[in-house]
């Protein structure tokens, strides 16, 4: 789930579509993807927390489907295939 954090002080909250969204002590929230626009017209910005490392530092467990992660030395980043049984590039085809 993408991490967003408020605008100014951290303080900020959204309702978006009946949903409460209330930043933690560090000021920033997980937002749900089909929020992300919303949450971006309403003044709160995208932090990039996607994981980086060598294709030998993918990670091994705790994935879910479409998750994404930059594989340094294919220079491309890459996502969990949809059976979370792998690793595709935007194409599909497997990495």
């Amino acid at each position: 789930m993408p991490k967003m954090i408020a605008p100014g002080t951290g303080n900020s909250y959204a309702l978006v579509d009946g949903t409460l969204f209330t930043p933690g002590p560090d000021g920033t929230v997980d937002v749900p993807p089909q929020y992300i626009q919303q949450m971006v017209a309403i003044g709160f910005s995208i932090i990039n927390d996607t994981p980086v490392d060598a294709t030998s530092g993918r990670p091994a467990g705790g994935m879910t489907a479409g998750m994404m992660f930059f594989d340094s030395t294919l220079g491309k980043p890459i996502w969990r295939n949809a059976g979370n049984t792998g690793w595709v590039l935007a194409d599909g085809t497997a990495a």
